[in-house]
């Protein structure tokens, strides 16, 4: 998520320095630089951020049970979906808690050393394929209503395949090289350590020209091009006027269609937009500000990041099911099947306790 490349290891590299000098038996722990929330601020923020990530854990799994369901949910829209719901449930529960961890403790690590060489860099892979998931999506419903052309399922899974790997290699792999993990007297400490400022500026501007800008212009194209198609379609239907014609119910076909993927692109593009614009300013402001990680604000501006991610991933499978006919009857049909499955075993259970009152 952000944690990756906004962290704290200029003030955690100082705190090594002075416990280096001197190693006492009750030592404790230096006293944070960040300013202190109000105990009920906190418990509130935290209560807000545990909701929406649990609405969104609860809405992606079921995402990811239905997407495999019906004949449009089998096609590349649907594994795009797929692969988007399981990169939020990633962010969810692997990025969202260590963004609580890196929070509630600036300055230690608290989780073990193997969790700090593997999943502390390894999490920053669903941040990317989720990104380019929705991207994806967009292209992918792009193509099918400018050029007609659908892309297949066999296709698709190649391309997602590419999104995860791409996103590990670029996101992921640079991480693996730099991350340390350090025990002194009075803590254990996860960072990076970068061999030069310029290259942490380098990474931080490259997660946000690819993980923000490049694929917002995308879906902002995608969507402008889209619209436009829906206005001419609109217009060519009202001039065919009352005809009746297996033409124009086609028209009428794509006309409807088209329109459900414009409301997905509207409400994709406003809601990435929104959300994930405080994470992307905070880089910018790490880029032009070097000790802005020490800035007693820091913690502050971090947290309006994490929740603006948490809401993101949270609010993706909500999106889907409001302009998505296939996963509102799947979800449907999957819950009558449940109350079938419940009514069947409440008989068998009363059908086993009449033989044995019998009995």
């Amino acid at each position: 998520m952000m944690e990756q490349t906004i962290d704290i290891s200029s003030f955690q590299r100082q705190n090594i320095s002075n416990h280096s000098e001197e190693l006492r038996p009750n030592c404790v722990l230096p006293a944070s630089p960040y300013i202190t929330e109000p105990q009920a601020v906190k418990v509130t923020r935290l209560g807000i951020e545990i909701g929406a990530a649990l609405v969104g854990i609860i809405g992606n799994l079921l995402v990811t049970v239905l997407a495999p369901r019906g004949r449009k949910l089998r096609s590349a829209d649907g594994l795009y979906v797929r692969s988007l719901a399981i990169a939020d449930l990633g962010i969810l529960t692997v990025n969202f808690s260590i963004a609580v961890i890196r929070e509630q403790s600036p300055v230690h690590w608290p989780i073990g050393k193997e969790m700090c060489y593997f999943l502390y860099p390894f999490s920053e892979v669903f941040h990317g394929a989720c990104v380019w998931s929705i991207a994806a999506i967009a292209l992918d419903r792009y193509r099918g209503i400018i050029h007609r052309r659908h892309q297949s399922a066999q296709s698709a899974k190649v391309s997602i395949a590419a999104i995860w790997l791409g996103s590990f290699g670029i996101f992921v792999v640079p991480l693996f090289f730099i991350v340390r993990y350090v025990e002194t007297e009075c803590k254990e400490v996860c960072m990076f350590e970068w061999p030069a400022p310029l290259m942490h500026h380098i990474y931080i501007g490259m997660d946000a020209m690819l993980l923000y800008f490049v694929p917002l212009g995308l879906i902002s194209y995608t969507y402008l091009i889209i619209t436009a198609e829906i206005r001419t379609s609109s217009m060519l239907h009202k001039r065919m006027g009352q005809q009746q014609s297996a033409r124009k119910k086609e028209e009428i076909r794509r006309v409807k269609q088209n329109s459900r993927t414009a409301r997905l692109l509207t409400h994709l593009v406003i809601v990435f937009t929104i959300t994930m614009l405080p994470l992307n300013a905070f880089r910018l402001v790490v880029l032009s500000w070097d000790g802005f990680a020490n800035h007693q604000l820091f913690l502050v501006f971090f947290n309006i990041a994490v929740l603006g991610v948490v809401i993101n991933s949270a609010a993706d499978p909500i999106v889907y099911s409001i302009v998505s006919k296939d996963f509102i009857s799947n979800l449907r049909c999957q819950c009558r099947s449940f109350k079938g499955f419940g009514s069947v075993m409440r008989k068998n259970r009363a059908s086993a306790s009449s033989r044995q009152t019998q009995l």
